[in-house]
């Protein structure tokens, strides 16, 4: 009678963990919908520059067992904007409607960086030290402003003077369509030089200087346009264009400053550039791959 006994508890205790089993893979195969998600903490940035970073949208579904690998993904996503120090993801799961809402939490970073330049007319710093010329110096500032509109694009503005007076702008938009998938740039740089190395004699740099005009002025222009129609890729096809003018005084001092004794030198050129990064942390990352091709 005990060994019957035994053997149906043994019975029930097999049954009951088979049942647990099915039960907890039946739980965990479910499809859950996301439905609202919230956003907290973007005084600046757009709601849609957030939502364009989730690996899940409102309306997609996910089973539970997913749920921690996905937040995650997404979490890195927004942190790779560079436009915030800090973010979550906090869920609330509703096992009554399978319903999860998802609420972002994110911390903005600075938006404006003045970024100063010196630079050398001298190969480089030991060059320039042995003449200490403030004449040979350039110097200014680039004015970066992230996010300047709240919708992850950037506006740089370049102002230098010293040998060369330079001044430009540079502008990105991430995003031209409501996919958020097309984007482009455009920069305009303009250089004037009032003291130019034209020559280099027995392996010395020599220069020229004028008060009343500029021996070289150059323009270059760039503009591109990106197509990102994943997550973790990008297509990039850009355009730049280079056109420089020297003085006749320079032509003078070095007829063959440029090809045949040439004033003007210009070009145009065009480049496409492909990208897979997906990363963890582009910072420092830990996981992950980047690839990236040019032509």
């Amino acid at each position: 009678m005990s060994s019957c006994i035994s053997s149906i508890y043994k019975a029930t205790l097999v049954l009951s963990f088979f049942l647990f089993s099915v039960h907890a893979q039946t739980d965990s195969s479910l499809q859950y919908k996301i439905g609202s998600i919230s956003i907290s903490g973007n005084k600046k940035t757009k709601d849609k520059i957030i939502l364009r970073e989730l690996v899940k949208k409102s309306g997609d579904t996910l089973t539970l067992k997913d749920l921690p690998a996905i937040n995650q993904r997404s979490e890195f996503n927004i942190f790779n904007t560079y436009l915030f120090i800090y973010d979550s993801i906090i869920c609330k799961v509703n096992d009554e409607y399978k319903t999860i809402d998802y609420t972002v939490k994110v911390k903005e970073r600075w938006y404006i960086w003045p970024i100063p330049f010196v630079d050398f007319l001298d190969r480089n710093l030991n060059a320039w030290w042995i003449t200490k010329d403030p004449q040979r110096l350039k110097y200014g500032v680039a004015l970066a402003l992230e996010n300047f509109t709240g919708v992850k694009d950037r506006l740089i503005i370049i102002a230098k003077t010293g040998y060369s007076d330079q001044f430009g702008f540079n502008y990105r938009l991430p995003y031209l369509d409501k996919k958020q998938s097309v984007g482009a740039y455009g920069q305009f740089l303009y250089t004037e030089y009032n003291k130019l190395h034209y020559i280099t004699q027995n392996n010395e740099q020599q220069f020229i200087v004028s008060q009343k005009y500029h021996l070289r002025s150059e323009r270059s222009a760039k503009a591109g346009v990106f197509y990102r129609p994943h997550l973790f890729l990008q297509h990039s096809f850009d355009m730049y264009y280079y056109h420089i003018n020297i003085s006749d005084s320079v032509r003078g001092e070095n007829p063959s400053y440029f090809f045949k004794g040439s004033k003007l030198a210009e070009y145009v050129g065009i480049q496409y550039k492909f990208t897979f990064d997906d990363r963890d942390n582009k910072i420092y990352p830990l996981r992950g791959t980047m690839l990236e091709g040019r032509l």
